[in-house]
């Protein structure tokens, strides 16, 4: 995430840098400096991942830029390209942050299904039913005691 921020910064330069010598940019153009010099005043530096949703909003401008309203100039051409860059970077980064949110819950919500599981299994259990997994251990530990049954699904199976 910190070298997706520093790629970022260096694209907010590079925008800001080809527009110097646009008279008058057009619509998209300006939104992409805007959001350039305002990302750029923010001093993106990530000292540690919790950083990374003050950057949000900034990304949220970079993955909202337009990509039509750009004059013919070689210079604003430039700044589109550079744009396009930033905008994927920036929604790359608003997915990994989004990601980064929801890590806890998912984490959560994965203990609480594995909790109903084991208690699942084990009212199976008391219940007298079997589960497949009750069942593949019923079947391992029956095939360890009987060789003529392994030695008949040994010879019935021809390969795995």
């Amino acid at each position: 995430a910190g070298a997706a921020l520093e790629q970022l910064a260096a694209m907010a330069s590079d925008i800001i840098a080809l527009s110097s010598g646009i008279a008058a940019p057009k619509a998209d153009c300006a939104a992409a400096l805007q959001a350039s010099s305002a990302f750029l005043a923010a001093d993106p530096k990530l000292e540690n991942l919790s950083d990374l949703s003050e950057y949000q909003s900034h990304c949220i401008a970079f993955s909202s830029l337009g990509m039509r309203s750009y004059g013919k100039s070689d210079e604003e051409q430039a700044v589109k390209a550079v744009a396009a860059d930033a905008r994927q970077k920036a929604k790359t980064l608003l997915e990994f942050i989004d990601f980064k949110e929801s890590f806890p819950s998912h984490c959560a919500l994965l203990e609480r299904l594995d909790e109903f599981a084991r208690e699942a299994a084990e009212a199976k259990r008391l219940a007298d039913l079997m589960d497949f997994k009750d069942l593949g251990a019923c079947a391992v530990a029956v095939l360890k005691r009987r060789k003529d049954l392994r030695a008949f699904w040994k010879n019935g199976i021809e390969s795995i």
